[in-house]
């Protein structure tokens, strides 16, 4: 599944992409109107949310203290969906926040 920060509208295909996606090995996925015809930060974010929205769980590997990606780990646990991280020092944010620890 590809999902781009933008709308599916006017987007230009890859010649592999088209050949994947006419054989039903490929799969785009976009909530955005047809307006939004750019990626951005905030798109990029907005997609993630989107994306993640739709699994039951997401695993982050890592996330900086005070990321946009640590901020999407608390928003997602917020809302209930199981966010694992490998257990290590450094996910001790993610950790705290509530993620599953994975070796």
């Amino acid at each position: 599944m590809i999902c781009p920060a933008r709308s599916l509208t006017k987007m230009r295909l890859s010649a592999s992409w088209k050949e994947a996606l006419e054989a039903g090995n490929l799969c785009l996925a976009s909530d955005f109107p047809k307006s939004i015809t750019r990626a951005t930060k905030e798109t990029a974010e907005q997609r993630n949310h989107f994306v993640a929205s739709l699994s039951n769980s997401v695993f982050i590997p890592y996330a900086a203290p005070g990321s946009k990606t640590e901020a999407l780990a608390e928003a997602l646990l917020k809302k209930k969906l199981f966010v694992y991280t490998f257990n290590s020092p450094y996910n001790k944010n993610l950790l705290g926040y509530g993620s599953k620890p994975i070796q």
